[in-house]
């Protein structure tokens, strides 16, 4: 097998270039999914490339998303597509495509399943209700799942008998009449233990997330070829001539089947669905030589005495193979023949269950797409997603690997949080960035659309190159050369499939299977004993019989040592590749259950295959010590003994790695710490081998010869402090030099500590805020006045009175609707408010600015004047009139129809804002604050950038030596430094410090805290605040987890910074 060709890294196999490491070219940088999610506008399209270079990304994902308003793959909209590629490759930006209208890819937007009524998703219900007998629910269901809808037609019926809960016997029933259905049924029901089950096909029902279509059948070979014909012949009959030079690829997203469910129990009347095509009967009696339908009962109930299921395996396997063959395999196919890069990432890689439910197995899909990819939402660390993944990547030689990463993390996530994400997705094999999102637009539902957006509406954005310039230099070494690693390991979801029966009859196992799969990888990663799974369904094509010696080959990779962890079933192929590298010296590992199945039947082969090899507990010592002689990397501590009262210094397994060889033999070492919450210093770190040690800046891009290390005994040993989520690139040269220089690094103390002074001066870089989203009271036309309400819950007040659509995942796309323009209603809120203080020139900031109404106490307000932007182009400022000090009550009168949206206003001006409960006052704005919380300080709802003015005192202007300004506590995703008017630097990382130099007659210090959007924006009357998923239905909660209170973020530099004196 050999290497797949390069798209992304063309120079990664060039000698290394020192130059490119210090300005790294869009190849190597992160290319964010760019929502197309309003009305296509050129002039803002070509104002966001320029932002998008600004902040150092490489490129962008041309993305459709919630809110579009211009005809998806439309004339206008192809023609804008060509527009930003031109644009973009004028800017040296790369242009990548996407698929789908919104997601998950395959339907085009709806228009497949709706033009083609064969090609809609499909699902067997197996129930034990036939059709005419079952209430079916009014509300739609979730739109990527399978739900009853009796839009089908009968496969099959069955004699179920259970035993105690098991399937004890199970009889066929002719279909072919009614009265042999009746039959049938009588005699079950006269039977103890015994219920006639229906077995029927159906195809997923229209859903406004398909635009009124559905998913599709992503099991038929058929329905994706036209799914290809309707998008990516678009593109290339558009963009060819620019394929895999400005347009590298296409990105597909969340392909998936029908998700297959269990029953809970065994004795359930509920319904049961597994993915089906029409066809299938065909191709599984081909494959297996049996129908599918002699044995349907198997895939729900499990057999006596734990027997294994045959049928219930090879379900499961064709299921599987169907879906990557008929989806992946031939969009893979056209883009290979049609010189486009193929990229994008399956649903629910994740788990065990998830796979098993949503794909059957993710690893079966990645050897076809050029740069295999996952995704990584809410900061969760899913190892097993990312190893899958990198170890395919790893075996076909493909060059990088693709993450959507930093999804649903919310405005409040920090550049410290953006590194730790990145640096650990990059120690387990990333190297092509895609950020999500960066939204076009906020109007209406955009803005709750997984937030926060990576572009200009974060007031950081500009700042961004901090973080996009570390991780492209540390890409430019980690796609180069090979990886090293010599452990393989089968991966577990074959035997997981077996159990995936009834959940009371199987839980206990399921539960086990996911645990060991779990404790394995975290055993072995953060034991520093990298490895790749090994997918049984791969191994014919990556390990030939012919090819295994001592090293088992698979694909481009060898490896010295195979574990086989606590398996059930092991694959007849996978065993007689096994047996062979047993044979030849090789080392086979069985840890924990040895197999007693092959192909899900019972035999003794694996255990006597086991008695000539070696076979370990499933325990982390005993793992530890089988492996030790195929560790590549060490880490020790010089002080084993805990002195932190919090214990966090006892978990010293947070380091990851990712090491790569070049033809010379030269290696790169990428090292870096995944704690958030404690440092890693003291770290001894032992490499195999004799190396010159270079470290490589990937934030200043310096290269500096590493001296304080010790080589002998074939092991390079040296000494380094991992800050918080700190990280350390080397290059490492094969040396022959004997050295004994390694010594433990010794902080530097300051020989004095000056606390900054507080009652500081400062600026604001936008108007501060009043939030208005609370109307007190609101009617529709010239109706009744309604009582006091939150804005987004009026949205749904109104939309259920006008029997308008509501604002969920069921919305279809705007530019689906052909009529429903015009406005045939207005709804009027009034914003009752009070304050202190006369204010002058305020601003309101409104997504209307046309069309409206507004008046203050009773006064229309003429003359809307239009004065810029707050936030978002598509967040008008419109000009008030002054009011003085006392209560007031603002009139906002707006046109309704289906595409309305009732949003927060923003009363926006000069003056400070105090809050308390769900009550808000303006306030005489402060002079200036102290270190502390500044939604305390008259800024709860302020969401930009606070520039703090600090005078530099004059025992440190006066000092000699060098300063430090450290920063420990902070509540903002960095701080940006400059004396006296000049940029010196930022504070994102820990330690959080920045060195200023000698202050010798220097005066001020100005610290830009950068602000996140929030306390603006942010799901502020969500009662469960720490719940982590921020998807739109966040901010329209009810019951216990809805507050109308607001629930504001800690903001701004929350304790005394100092200065640090060195001599």
């Amino acid at each position: 097998m050999t290497a797949s060709s390069r798209i992304l890294y063309p120079l990664s196999n060039k000698e290394f270039d020192n130059e490119l490491f210090k300005n790294p070219s869009s190849d190597y940088r992160g290319a964010p999914l760019w929502c197309w999610n309003c009305k296509l506008d050129k002039e803002r399209l070509l104002f966001e490339i320029d932002t998008l270079k600004d902040m150092g990304f490489g490129g962008f994902h041309i993305h459709s998303r919630v809110g579009l308003d211009t005809p998806y793959l439309g004339d206008e909209f192809m023609s804008l597509v060509k527009e930003c590629h031109d644009y973009g490759k004028s800017k040296g930006l790369i242009t990548y495509l996407y698929d789908e209208d919104r997601f998950p890819s395959g339907s085009c937007g709806g228009k497949v399943p709706r033009e083609n009524p064969e090609y809609r998703a499909k699902y067997l219900m197996f129930t034990s209700i036939p059709y005419g007998e079952f209430e079916i629910p009014k509300e739609n269901p979730f739109p990527m799942s399978a739900s009853r809808n009796e839009n089908g037609e009968l496969l099959c019926a069955f004699k179920v008998y259970l035993k105690e809960g098991y399937l004890s016997d199970y009889e066929r029933v002719d279909i072919s009449n009614q009265e042999s259905l009746n039959k049938a049924r009588s005699e079950a029901e006269a039977t103890p233990g015994c219920k006639l089950w229906y077995g029927y096909l159906e195809h997923a029902v229209p859903s406004g997330w398909y635009n009124n279509s559905t998913y599709v059948d992503t099991l038929n070979a058929d329905a994706i070829k036209c799914f290809i014909e309707t998008t990516h012949v678009k593109y290339r009959d558009l963009l060819q001539a620019d394929f895999k030079k400005t347009v590298k690829s296409i990105f597909t997203d969340e392909p998936q089947f029908s998700h297959k469910s269990i029953f809970e129990k065994a004795e359930s009347s509920d319904q049961a669905f597994v993915p089906w095509t029409t066809d299938l009967p065909e191709t599984f009696q081909k494959a297996y030589s049996y129908s599918i339908f002699e044995k349907i009962p198997e895939l729900f109930w499990e057999l006596p005495d734990r027997k294994p299921s045959v049928f219930r395996y090879h379900y499961h396997d064709h299921v599987c193979q169907r879906f990557t063959d008929a989806f992946v395999k031939t969009i893979s196919k056209w883009c290979s023949e049609n010189n486009l890069g193929f990229t994008g990432h399956m649903l629910d890689e994740e788990d065990l269950l998830t796979q098993t439910t949503s794909l059957g197995e993710a690893m079966r899909a990645y050897p076809h797409f050029d740069i295999p990819g996952i995704d990584m939402l809410q900061d969760k660390h899913e190892y097993h997603t990312a190893k899958q993944c990198q170890s395919v990547v790893h075996q076909y030689g493909k060059e990088g690997m693709m993450c959507e990463m930093y999804g649903v993390t919310n405005w409040d996530f920090t550049f410290q949080g953006h590194k730790s994400q990145g640096d650990w997705l990059a120690a387990l094999g990333v190297t092509f960035r895609v950020p999500h999102l960066y939204w076009m637009s906020m109007r209406g539902e955009a803005k709750r659309d997984f937030p926060a957006s990576i572009g200009y509406q974060s007031s950081w954005y500009k700042k961004y190159t901090i973080v996009e310039d570390h991780f492209s230099r540390l890409n430019i070494a980690l796609t180069r050369g090979s990886p090293v690693v010599r452990i393989g390991v089968i991966h577990p979801i074959e035997s997981y499939w077996l159990a995936f029966g009834t959940w009371e009859q199987t839980k206990l196992e399921r539960e086990e299977r996911q645990v060991n799969f779990d404790h394995l990888i975290k055993w072995m990663l953060f034991g520093l004993l990298d490895f790749d799974y090994v997918a049984e369904s791969l191994l014919e094509d990556t390990t030939k019989l012919g090819e295994i010696t001592e090293q088992f080959p698979c694909g481009v990779m060898k490896y010295d040592v195979i574990v086989v962890p606590s398996l059930r079933t092991i694959r007849r192929s996978t065993l007689e590749r096994l047996e062979m590298f047993a044979a030849k010296g090789g080392k086979v590992v069985f840890m924990g259950e040895v197999p007693s199945l092959v192909d899900a039947v019972p035999t003794t082969s694996p255990a006597e295959l086991a008695k000539e090899c070696t076979v370990i507990p499933f325990t982390k010592r005993a793992l530890y010590t089988t492996l030790e002689p195929y560790r590549e990397i060490g880490i020790d501590f010089v002080d084993p003994v805990d002195h932190d009262c919090l214990l966090y210094s006892r978990l010293k397994d947070s380091i990851l790695y990712n090491m790569r060889q070049e033809v010379d033999g030269s290696r790169y070492l990428f090292l870096c710490n995944t704690s958030t919450e404690q440092k890693r210093t003291g770290s001894i770190i032992t490499i195999k081998g004799n190396w010159d040690l270079t470290i490589m800046d990937t934030f200043t891009a310096e290269q500096k010869h590493f001296a304080d290390v010790t080589i002998k005994n074939g092991k390079t040993t040296f000494h380094w402090d991992f800050s918080m989520v700190g990280s350390l690139l080397l290059k490492l040269v094969p040396t022959k030099q004997i050295v004994n220089s390694a010594e433990p690094i010794v902080e530097e103390v300051p020989s004095d500590i000056v606390p900054v002074e507080d009652d500081i001066k400062y600026t604001l870089s936008e108007p501060n805020v009043l939030m208005l989203d609370f109307a007190e009271s609101f009617r529709i036309d010239e109706g009744e006045w309604q009582a006091s309400e939150e804005v987004l819950r009026i949205d749904n007040i109104v939309r259920s009175i006008l029997k308008l659509q509501a604002k969920n995942m069921e919305f279809p796309q705007p530019y689906s609707f052909k009529d429903e323009r015009t406005f045939r209603h207005s709804v009027t809120m009034r914003f009752n408010f009070v304050s202190e203080e006369d204010v002058e020139s305020p601003i309101l900031a409104s997504e209307l600015k046309e069309d409206i109404e507004i008046s203050i106490d009773g006064v229309k307000v003429e003359e809307l004047i239009d004065d810029g932007y707050f936030v978002d182009k598509d967040i008008y400022k419109i000009k008030l009139p002054s009011f003085k000090a006392g209560s007031h009550t603002l009139s906002y009168k707006m046109p309704m129809n289906q595409f309305s949206n009732i949003e927060r206003l923003y009363l926006l001006g000069d003056f400070g804002v105090r809050v308390n409960g769900k009550h808000t006052k303006i306030v005489k704005k402060q002079d200036t604050l102290v270190y502390g919380n500044w939604v305390e300080q008259g800024l709860p709802f302020y969401a930009g950038n606070v520039v703090y003015r600090i005078r530099i005192p004059d025992d440190v202007s006066s000092f000699q030596g060098s300063v430090k300004l450290r920063i420990r506590e902070f509540k903002a995703p960095l701080i940006g430094v400059s004396i006296d008017g000049k940029d010196v630097g930022s504070i994102a990382f820990d330690p959080f410090k920045i060195n200023l130099g000698n202050l010798k007659g220097k005066r001020e210090i100005e610290l830009t805290v950068y602000g996140d959007r929030f306390n603006s924006f942010g799901h502020i009357h969500f009662a469960n605040s720490k719940f982590p998923w921020c998807a739109p239905n966040a901010w329209r909660t009810v019951g216990d987890q809805w507050t109308y209170s607001y629930l504001l973020q800690p903001k701004g530099i929350t304790e005394t910074p100092t200065f640090e004196l060195y001599a």
